[in-house]
């Protein structure tokens, strides 16, 4: 045990030690020792301050974005709209619109995106078979695309353009079947041979270009959605958002896009958007914790055996 001589002698040791590290201290701080707390704070909210103008411009930059994308998408939504009550005017709008809602759940797509695609398309369905008829078919085609486009990974809008093309014409068949193989015979006469052998046209027909076009373009949508099912993608979109993070991320996506819509639309029903959102953000999080727990997991086995490696 150190005597008090011992001590007594530590203190004269340490004291002028102690002395030179005071001074460099304040040297550091930039001043005297009784000043040095003053700058450190100073300096601290001066960093600080940076950062924080820094993250208010940063944010406001961002909010700027979303209120200019908000109503960039309700224009296009208001000119989508009026699209639909012009092509599909003695059909029920009010489920359009619906379907447009729920379509980034069951498609896919946006409510715009939906309304962009089926008034492309729906409005030589309308000409030929009538505005619901219409409209009903070429639903039920763009529900087979997207079902096909989640299972195969191929693009959903390509696809829509495509089934555009192919249905306004008998003659534009063969030259674009082959975007849809698997689920449409690659030339005409099989196609003619198998829609008739499925009971979808007459067997009067001897050629595809017999076929009046409103007969033609609802055949192509049985035969997608024959092709589908055979290939068990039925209902697969609707699956997937639910099942798999690619799929329940496709979801986010869409239902974000509606909700910076409904920003800027006075008439939305923004609670039950919000509620979209967050439920779909909630699927999709939940995919996405196993997936990160699996790769925190193999980043920990990979390290261990780095560590193990250089021991």
């Amino acid at each position: 045990m150190p005597t008090g001589t011992d001590i007594a002698k530590a203190y004269v040791q340490i004291i002028p030690s102690a002395e030179g590290i005071k001074g460099k201290l304040t040297e550091v701080m930039g001043g005297e020792a009784d000043s040095a707390g003053k700058s450190a704070g100073s300096k601290f909210a001066a960093t600080f301050g940076k950062f924080a103008a820094a993250g208010a411009v940063a944010a406001a930059t961002a909010i700027g974005a979303v209120i200019k994308k908000s109503v960039e998408s309700y224009a296009e939504y208001e000119q989508l709209v009026g699209g639909v009550e012009k092509i599909f005017d003695q059909a029920n709008t009010a489920q359009i619109m619906a379907d447009a809602q729920a379509a980034y759940k069951d498609l896919n797509m946006s409510a715009n995106d939906y309304l962009a695609a089926i008034n492309q398309t729906g409005a030589a369905f309308a000409q030929t078979m009538g505005d619901q008829k219409g409209y009903d078919t070429a639903r039920k085609g763009m529900k087979a695309i997207a079902d096909y486009a989640s299972g195969t990974g191929r693009n959903l809008d390509e696809l829509n353009d495509k089934f555009s093309m192919i249905t306004r014409s008998t003659s534009s068949y063969q030259s674009i079947a082959d975007q849809f193989s698997g689920i449409l015979p690659a030339t005409s006469a099989d196609f003619l041979e198998q829609a008739q052998a499925a009971g979808f046209l007459s067997e009067s027909y001897k050629n595809l270009t017999e076929v009046p076009i409103a007969e033609y373009q609802e055949a192509v949508t049985q035969m997608l959605e024959r092709g589908v099912d055979a290939m068990g993608l039925t209902d697969n979109t609707a699956k997937e958002a639910t099942e798999t993070l690619s799929g329940s991320i496709a979801t986010v996506k869409a239902s974000w896009q509606n909700l910076v819509t409904a920003f800027a639309d006075p008439n939305a029903d923004l609670g039950a958007i919000v509620n979209n959102f967050i439920e779909s953000a909630g699927i999709a999080l939940g995919q996405l914790i196993p997936v990160l727990q699996d790769f925190l997991s193999l980043l920990a086995v990979v390290m261990l055996q780095q560590i193990t490696e250089h021991i």
